[in-house]
């Protein structure tokens, strides 16, 4: 045990020899709850206490903690063992402790604007090019989602873009360490000044894949490539595997360029006219990572 838990064991134990003095030698001073509901990651012994107790014990019990809360929503049994493990030996006459105490963790529903709000932040701090953004009614939840604190401060882990569908898939998690990550699909939208190609990547899911990178390298003919074969072309339209540590997708682009196997060539984005760079790694195919 600490330092600081000691000190603050000492004081519980003071208090309730106290509370027991007052009461001429009747026990126990205290009845914990059988049924407590906790709002935070941690649950502690202040959380079982009745609500008359007087507020220096309860003080003094808010620093012993008997271990992890629930998930929000969760629910937890303690069985009267464990939490008198936790009490000081000497003010352990003075609790009754029920043979099992159940612990309910405090939830509401993450709401649709919070998500919309981490899902932008994550759209803007990629730069997708057509600058994409969703609204509320362009969230789809896998599942409900509970949190307990009132600013779940989300976060976005992994991001994955159809530019074909017009949809993205979002991995979050709640700043909960207690909570699972989720996961949320969304209709993109993007800016009014941006034109659309409907005929954006109708194909190239298998870029995604990233057993084909590994794999060797094809063209049409059914040859292997080499440097000197020109696999992407002005002429004709190409797909850009873009990928970063939380984002991947497959672009429409057009080569500015002629390229052969391994080079970097410029490419300009079909939705966007924006300017990127890639390198061929096949026949109408290339790869950027940002």
């Amino acid at each position: 045990m600490h330092f600081f838990e000691r000190r603050f064991s000492l004081a519980l134990l003071s208090l309730l020899a106290c509370a027991a003095g007052i009461r001429a030698g009747v026990a126990p001073v205290f009845t914990l709850l059988a049924e407590a509901q906790v709002a935070t990651e941690s649950i502690y012994l202040s959380d079982l206490l009745p609500a008359p107790t007087p507020a220096d014990i309860r003080e003094a019990a808010a620093k012993i903690s008997l271990g992890s809360a629930p998930p929000p929503g969760g629910t937890i049994t303690l069985s009267a063992a464990k939490v008198a493990s936790y009490i000081p030996l000497g003010a352990r006459e003075e609790v009754a402790i029920p043979p099992q105490i159940v612990i309910h963790r405090a939830a509401r529903m993450l709401t649709r604007g919070e998500v919309v709000a981490a899902v932008n932040r994550a759209l803007q701090s990629n730069r997708i090019p057509g600058f994409p953004s969703v609204e509320e009614g362009d969230i789809h939840f896998s599942a409900p989602v509970h949190v307990s604190a009132p600013d779940a401060r989300l976060e976005v882990r992994r991001l994955d873009i159809d530019p074909a569908l017009k949809q993205a898939r979002f991995l979050l998690a709640v700043v909960d360490h207690r909570s699972l990550p989720f996961l949320v699909t969304a209709d993109l939208r993007s800016a009014p000044s941006e034109a659309q190609n409907s005929d954006a990547t109708q194909s190239g899911a298998a870029d995604l894949l990233a057993a084909l990178r590994a794999a060797p390298l094809t063209s049409s003919s059914g040859h292997a490539t080499t440097p000197d074969i020109t696999l992407v072309d002005p002429r004709r339209h190409a797909n850009l595997h873009v990928t970063s540590d939380n984002m991947q997708m497959v672009l429409a682009v057009v080569p500015l360029e002629k390229g052969a196997f391994g080079q970097t060539v410029r490419v300009r984005v079909l939705a966007s006219g924006r300017v990127l760079r890639g390198r061929v790694t096949g026949e109408g195919r290339l790869e950027a990572r940002f």
